[in-house]
């Protein structure tokens, strides 16, 4: 979000996020997306790569992991208030054969979170022979 909104200001919603599913085959997948202006796409797109390659290098900074573990604490806290926090919660745990009490630890779990774990999640799970790039431009007339 810093580097394409705040410093590149060529977007103004980036997100990422993560999905995880242990059957029929276990698979995960982060993904990062963006809307800009056609002229600033590969720009963008080398911006993303970069911040990736620094994740893998040096992890976070401890000032970007403090803002990752406030906005996932004040997500969690919301979610534990909806229904659709809790099912979606309990059928992750029904369907990957977890506790579900281990909802009630997400917290303990984001305040765990260091930049020497991030960094080792960013080596192992950010492959570049697994990567897909997928970028939609407006019709041309």
């Amino acid at each position: 979000v810093e580097s394409l909104r705040e410093e590149k200001g060529g977007v103004y919603s980036p997100r990422a996020f993560s999905s995880y599913q242990s059957e029929p085959t276990p698979k995960y997948f982060i993904e990062a997306s963006f809307t800009c202006a056609p002229e600033n796409v590969e720009d963008l797109i080398q911006t993303v790569y970069k911040d990736v390659a620094n994740l893998k290098a040096n992890g976070p900074t401890p000032e970007i992991l403090q803002k990752v573990k406030e906005a996932r604490k004040k997500s969690y806290q919301i979610g534990l208030k909806e229904n659709s926090y809790w099912m979606s919660n309990l059928v992750f745990s029904y369907e990957n054969e977890l506790d579900p009490s281990r909802i009630l630890q997400a917290e303990q779990g984001i305040e765990s979170l260091a930049v020497k774990s991030m960094k080792k999640a960013a080596k192992k799970y950010f492959k570049e022979d697994e990567l897909m790039r997928m970028v939609l431009m407006p019709e041309t007339k």
